[in-house]
């Protein structure tokens, strides 16, 4: 190797300090440069992606060496709402979609969602009730609004000419896909028909909850 005045030298003296990253190779000096890189929290990378890497720098721009930290983590939050109380829909209007109390979710950022739930309920009955008297269930997007599709489901349902109690229960899942933080409620209703008087017609809240997990980005 030539040194400044010209001479040459077979070896090189290499500080020692842990910041000198120079090495010597048989054919010479080796300056590495490491290049960290990932995705930082929160990042979609894709629809397949389930750990979320979360790269921090040094805190002193100056650190020498410099200690850079990479952590991982699951991506799937997830989250569960138990009814905090009795939805009662027998003096309610006939189809009229009411919330469960305290059965609501939200869904903390973009992405898919398994949003489910369980609901179980009564169905007392006149003995003029009409054909197809029912409790039913349903999940509702309160942000944009609209019910969740294929998220409805049978709780207790009466036929024609019966009288008393029916107990039941509905269990459903649906995959929603939101592009913001998205709140997700149970509602339940009655269709046609009357409800016995003095007696409960609806959803019990025991046995009743939400449950939501991230699935994909």
């Amino acid at each position: 190797m030539a040194g400044t005045d010209g001479s040459t030298s077979g070896t090189v003296n290499l500080d020692p300090d842990p910041c000198n990253t120079l090495r010597t190779t048989p054919s010479g000096l080796l300056a590495p440069r490491p290049e960290v890189a990932g995705a930082s929290a929160g990042t979609a990378v894709g629809e397949g992606r389930s750990v979320d890497v979360d790269i921090t720098p040094p805190a002193d721009a100056g650190e020498c060496p410099e200690t850079w930290t990479v952590g991982a983590r699951l991506t799937p939050q997830f989250g569960q709402a138990p009814s905090s109380g009795n939805l009662d829909l027998a003096d309610t209007a006939d189809g009229a979609w009411l919330p469960v109390p305290g059965a609501q979710v939200q869904l903390p950022e973009p992405g898919t969602y398994e949003v489910a739930y369980a609901a179980a309920g009564e169905l007392n009955l006149w003995s003029q009730a009409q054909v197809g008297v029912g409790v039913l269930a349903r999940l509702f997007n309160v942000t944009d609004g609209v019910p969740v599709p294929r998220a409805e489901g049978f709780i207790a349902f009466g036929a024609r000419q019966t009288t008393g109690a029916t107990y039941g229960s509905a269990t459903k899942a649906a995959f929603i896909t939101v592009t913001s933080p998205t709140t997700i409620r149970l509602e339940g209703t009655r269709t046609a028909g009357r409800a016995a008087a003095g007696s409960f017609t609806g959803i019990f809240a025991n046995w009743t909850d939400v449950w939501w997990k991230k699935v994909a980005d």
